[in-house]
C-alpha cells in the first residue's frame, strides 16, 4: 500500500471519527448507507435563531391562555341566551354554584379531553415532531370554534364535542409542542426560555378579561357568537406560528422492509413508559396542580365587599400578580440550580401550603387572607417553573416529549379530579373550610411523592452517572443501527 493511500485512508477515518459521516450496511436491502451523524442530534443553540422560535412560542401560548379563559365566559353566555334570561352574573366562576348542568358538561369534557390526550400528543410528537403537532393542534382548535359559532347552542353534546372536546385535544397538542421545542433549543438558558411562553399566558389572560369587558358592554350584538367567531380567527394565526416551530434535531426514518410495529417498539423514547418514574412525576405534577386549582376554586367563594371588589376577587388578583413576580424570580435565579436543590424547594413550598391551608379557619381573618394570598401566588409562581425544570432532569434530555406529554396529562388530571373530589367535601359538610384542608393534604402527600421522584431518579440512573454526583444529566451517545435519518 502506497504512502498516499495510507493519507487518503487516515483521512478517510478522521472523517468518520468526527461524525460528519457513517458508513454502514443495510441488513435488509444490502445496501451501504450513508448517515449524516453530525445532524442527527444537534447542540442546543441557547440563543440567536432560538429566539425566534420562542417568540411564535409565546404567540401561541398567549393564544391558548386566552382562549382557555374566556371558555367558561362564552359557555355559561350560551346558556343565558339559550334560556332567554340574564347571563350577567353567570360567569364569575367556572366552579360556581351558579354553574348549570349544561356548562360543567362543556367544561368537564375540555378538561377530561385535555388530560387523557397527554400521552397520545407525547407519542405523536416522538413520531412526527413538534411542528406537526403544533400545526393539527391549530386546525383542531379553530376548527371547533368556527363550528360552535354556527351551531344549535340548545344540543349540549354537539357544543362539548365542538367546544370541550376538540379545543382540548388541540390545546394539549400546542402545550406539548411549545415545550418540547423549547427543551431541544435550550440547555443553559432554558428557565429564561420558558418564562417568555409563561408571561404570555399571563398576557392572555389580561387579554380574555378585556374581551369580556369590552363584549358584555356592547348591545345589540351576539356575544357568544361574536366571542367564538373572534377565537376561530385567533386559531387561524396560530397555524402560520406553528410553521416557526423548527425541529433542531433530526429522527429515524422507518426501513422498507421494516414493520410499523418494529419501528414502533424499537424507538428508544417510547421504551421511558416502562419506567415507573414517569408515571410517579406525573402523580407529583397531578397533586401539585391539583392542589393549586383547589384554592383558586375556593377563594372566591368569599363574597363580603372589600375596596368596592369582594374578597374572593381581590384575593385572586394578588395571587394572579405574585405569581407572575414569582415566576420571574424563579426563572433569574435558578438557572445552574441542581437538580438536589429543586427537590429541596419543592418539598419546602410543599409543607409551607400544607400548613397554610391547614389553618384556613383563619381566612376570614382579612390580614391573614392577604397574607395567605401573598405566599399562594410567590409559591405557585417559583414552583411551577421548578417542575418543568426538573422534568428532562429526571427522566432525561432524550424524553422531553414524553415528559412534557406526561407532565400536561398529570396537570390535567389534578385541575379535573381534585376540584371535583373538593366540590363534594364541601357539598357533604357545608363548609368550605374543609376544601381548604383537603388541598393541604394534597400539599403534603405531594411532598412525599416528589422525594420518591428523585430517589427513583437516583436508582435509575446509579450505573450511568458518577457516583460522587447524581444530579448529573446521563449522556447517551448516537448510534448508528443502519437506519435512515431525516428531518422532521
Amino acid at each position: 500500500m502506497s504512502v498516499q493511500d495510507d493519507k487518503d485512508k487516515g483521512s478517510k477515518m478522521s472523517t468518520e471519527e468526527a461524525g460528519t459521516k457513517v458508513f454502514t450496511m443495510d441488513s435488509g436491502t444490502g445496501l451501504e448507507l450513508t448517515i449524516s451523524t453530525a445532524d442527527a442530534v444537534a447542540d442546543p443553540p441557547d440563543g440567536g435563531k432560538a429566539w425566534c422560535l420562542v417568540f411564535f412560542a409565546m404567540i401561541l401560548a398567549t393564544l391558548k391562555k386566552t382562549f382557555i379563559d374566556l371558555q367558561p365566559k362564552v359557555v355559561l353566555f350560551m346558556e343565558s341566551t339559550n334560556s332567554s334570561s340574564s347571563g350577567g352574573e353567570l360567569y364569575s366562576q367556572p366552579f360556581s354554584p351558579n354553574v348549570t348542568v349544561e356548562a360543567q358538561i362543556v367544561d368537564t369534557t375540555y378538561k377530561a379531553l385535555y388530560a387523557v390526550s397527554g400521552i397520545l400528543s407525547g407519542i405523536l410528537t416522538v413520531l412526527t415532531g413538534y411542528r406537526w403537532m403544533a400545526l393539527i393542534g391549530s386546525f383542531l382548535t379553530a376548527l371547533g370554534y368556527l363550528g360552535a359559532a354556527f351551531s344549535d347552542i340548545s344540543n349540549v353534546h354537539l357544543i362539548s364535542f365542538l367546544y370541550g372536546a376538540l379545543p382540548g385535544i388541540g390545546h394539549n397538542l400546542i402545550e406539548v409542542a411549545i415545550f418540547s421545542a423549547i427543551l431541544q433549543y435550550f440547555r443553559k438558558r432554558r428557565l429564561l426560555a420558558l418564562l417568555i411562553p409563561s408571561g404570555g399566558g399571563y398576557f392572555g389572560s389580561v387579554v380574555a378579561n378585556v374581551m369580556a369587558t369590552f363584549f358584555s358592554g356592547l348591545p345589540g350584538i351576539n356575544i357568544w357568537k361574536s366571542y367564538l367567531l373572534v377565537q376561530a380567527g385567533a386559531a387561524c394565526v396560530m397555524i402560520p406560528c406553528s410553521f416557526f416551530l423548527k425541529p433542531l434535531n433530526v429522527r429515524m426514518k422507518r426501513r422498507a422492509n421494516q414493520s410499523l410495529l418494529s419501528f414502533f417498539m424499537d424507538m428508544d423514547e417510547l421504551k421511558v413508559f416502562r419506567s415507573i418514574l414517569l408515571y410517579v412525576f406525573a402523580a407529583n405534577c397531578c397533586l401539585w396542580d391539583g392542589g393549586i386549582s383547589v384554592i383558586e376554586a375556593k377563594l372566591p367563594s368569599f363574597k363580603d365587599q372589600r375596596w368596592h371588589i369582594s374578597t374572593g376577587q381581590l384575593l385572586m388578583a394578588i395571587i394572579g400578580g405574585v405569581s407572575i413576580v414569582g415566576t420571574c424570580f424563579s426563572c433569574c435565579i435558578c438557572s445552574n440550580i441542581r437538580l438536589r436543590s429543586v427537590v429541596i424547594a419543592m418539598v419546602v413550598f410543599s409543607g409551607i401550603l400544607f400548613l397554610l391551608n391547614m389553618m384556613a379557619s383563619l381566612l376570614y381573618n382579612f390580614i391573614y387572607s392577604i397574607c395567605y394570598s401573598v405566599l399562594v401566588g410567590l409559591l405557585k409562581g417559583l414552583g411551577n417553573p421548578l417542575l418543568e425544570y426538573i422534568m428532562p432532569l429526571l427522566l432525561g434530555e432524550n424524553n422531553s416529549a414524553i415528559g412534557a406529554a406526561i407532565m400536561s396529562c398529570g396537570q390535567g388530571i389534578g385541575k379535573l379530579s381534585i376540584p371535583a373530589i373538593a366540590n363534594e367535601i364541601e357539598k357533604s359538610t357545608q363548609k368550605v373550610d374543609w376544601c381548604f384542608y383537603f388541598a393541604g393534604v394534597i400539599f403534603f402527600v405531594s411532598a412525599f411523592v416528589i422525594v420518591l421522584t428523585y430517589r427513583l431518579h437516583l436508582r435509575v440512573t446509579k450505573s450511568e452517572v458518577a457516583p460522587d454526583n447524581p444530579d448529573e444529566t446521563p449522556t447517551r451517545e448516537l448510534e448508528s443501527t443502519g437506519v435512515d435519518w431525516e428531518r422532521f
